[in-house]
Order: structure tokens, then C-alpha cells, then sequence
């Protein structure tokens, strides 16, 4: 073993250009599979950093038809969905995209709109400051009274750390958002890691990127008399010892009802669909190529299956 040791390393002295290839070769090789496993680890087997995340799904109406439907919840749909038994609370939130504004110039930014109560039903909160309330939400306007734009702002972790050098008398300070008609104060500092949730609607935006870490958050309500109007994407946090599917078979069957007050949503239904599986989705897409059945099953594992 040993002389196989020092003939090896005679030949490396003595072929110097083989040797610089040799490691190199080496290097990429170990750092391509650490890369590899740090994406799988990644994608399949953490699970989201919410608090039970597998309590957590994401509800979406349907056609019955199967027929494609992009549109999102109505006010009346998440309005509904709230009164199931189903689940414990019910949020909505949006994708979003903004420009932070800075003396050196600006920078483009992916954000979340949501109502109050994502926060809880998410069950993540803010590593510093607090989380945002009705206070700051943007209002839709009511009575053709136009709305009025949030007055606060969450800012990602990540964020905090690149632009803002992970200052500590961050909360309180004002940020300058280009589409916002004034500055935000910033009113916490969510935890790292967090990603986006899927908003089909805005899957065709040239920025939208569903594996990317949250820039900011805004918060938002909706005027609860117009039950036609959109919503957003709805998150729902299920009651204890429900299943996702014992929670679809419930919103499914109040779909008639939903129907009887507004006859526009007529031929939809309502999917719940565990938001760990659906996070996962693109990356298993990506990566499934690569390592085929063997992947399936470590993912098969991961989500319990």
C-alpha cells in the first residue's frame, strides 16, 4: 500500500502539468457534489421554516372541468373558506415587485403582500421588531373613495444583510420603496430562509422567482362587501389530526354554496394542497433528470409517503 503511495507521488513530481489537472480535477469533483447534496438538502429534506409546516396547505379554486383557472381566491371564496372546520385560519397573500431606492441608485426587489394574520397561520415571526397588523395594511378603496397604500414594511433577512449591513436600530428607520408614494418605516426583520410561496397569477412576470428568499413584506386587507372582487392566494393552517384531504373534501362541498351567492364561480371547486409538496415541486423538477428513481424515493421518504 505504501509503495503504491510513494510511486504515485513520484509520478506526480515528475509530471508536474498532470498533477495541477489531477487536483483541479479533484477539486471541481468535490465541490460539484458538495453543491449537489447542499441542493438536496435544500429542496427535499428540510422542510419549510414554518411551525408544522406540514399543517399547512395552500387552497386554490378549480374548474371542474379541469379547464386552467389563474385567477385566484374572490373575497367571497376566502371569506367562506375561514368558516370550514376544517382549518384553524385561512390568509392571503400576493407576489409582488418593487425597487428599493437608495442614494447609490436602486435596487430590484421581490416581495409578499399578505393580510395580517399570515404571520399566525404561518407561525413564523420576526426576529426583530414586530410583525405587521391592520395599522399598516393598504386598504382598497370603498364607496369610490380611492384606497390608501400600506404604511409599514417587514424587511427579509437576507435584505437586512446585504443592503443595511445587518444594522440593529434598523426598526423605525424609513425605506424608500419606488412604487410607494412614501417611505415605509420598517417595522422588523423577519428570520433567514424563507422563500416565496406560488402566485400563478404573477408566474409570468420576468422577476418572479418562486425559489428566491423574500425581500420585504407588506400587509393588506380587503373590503369584505365586495365578494366579487379578487383576493389573492389563500394559505390555510389545518386543525389538529385533519388531513389535506379531508380539509379538500370540506371546501369542495361548500363550493355549491359559494356558487349560490355569487354565480360567477359557478363550475369551480377548491384544492388543498400541502405547501411542503408544493415548494418542493421545482426542484424535484430540476433534479429528477439528474438522479431519477433514487431521488423519487429520498423525496418519497422526506414527505412522509
Amino acid at each position: 500500500m505504501m509503495d503504491d503511495v510513494r510511486y504515485a507521488f513520484r509520478q506526480l513530481r515528475a509530471h508536474p502539468a498532470f498533477a495541477v489537472v489531477a487536483v483541479a480535477t479533484l477539486a471541481v469533483g468535490v465541490g460539484s457534489a458538495s453543491a449537489m447534496f447542499g441542493l438536496i438538502q435544500g429542496v427535499l429534506l428540510s422542510p419549510p421554516p414554518f411551525v408544522e409546516p406540514d399543517r399547512l396547505v395552500l387552497v386554490t379554486p378549480v374548474r371542474v372541468d379541469g379547464q386552467p383557472y389563474e385567477r385566484g381566491a374572490s373575497v367571497g371564496q376566502w371569506l367562506a373558506w375561514r368558516r370550514a372546520q376544517a382549518v384553524e385560519r385561512v390568509a392571503l397573500y400576493r407576489w409582488t415587485f418593487n425597487f428599493l431606492v437608495r442614494g447609490d441608485g436602486s435596487r430590484s426587489l421581490g416581495g409578499m403582500v399578505v393580510t395580517p394574520d399570515y404571520f399566525d397561520v404561518v407561525g413564523v415571526r420576526p426576529i426583530m421588531g414586530r410583525a405587521l397588523t391592520a395599522a399598516e395594511a393598504s386598504h382598497p378603496g370603498v364607496d369610490n373613495r380611492p384606497g390608501a397604500p400600506p404604511t409599514g414594511i417587514l424587511l427579509g433577512y437576507d435584505l437586512w444583510q446585504r443592503e443595511f449591513a445587518g444594522d440593529k436600530d434598523i426598526v423605525g428607520r424609513a425605506v424608500t420603496l419606488s412604487r410607494m408614494p412614501a417611505p415605509l418605516p420598517v417595522i422588523g426583520v423577519m428570520p433567514p430562509g424563507l422563500r416565496f410561496l406560488p402566485d400563478p397569477g404573477a408566474a409570468a412576470e420576468p422577476n418572479y422567482d418562486l425559489n428566491a428568499k423574500v425581500d420585504f413584506w407588506l400587509a393588506m386587507t380587503t373590503d369584505d362587501t365586495r365578494v366579487e372582487r379578487g383576493a389573492g392566494n389563500a394559505i390555510a393552517r389545518l386543525r389538529r389530526g385533519v388531513t389535506a384531504a379531508q380539509a379538500q373534501r370540506e371546501l369542495a362541498a361548500m363550493s355549491a354554496g359559494i356558487a349560490q351567492a355569487d354565480p360567477r364561480l359557478a363550475g369551480l371547486t377548491a384544492t388543498a394542497t400541502p405547501v411542503r409538496s408544493v415548494l418542493n415541486r421545482e426542484g424535484e423538477r430540476l433534479l429528477v433528470p439528474l438522479f431519477g428513481d433514487g431521488l423519487q424515493r429520498v423525496s418519497a421518504r422526506s414527505h412522509g409517503k
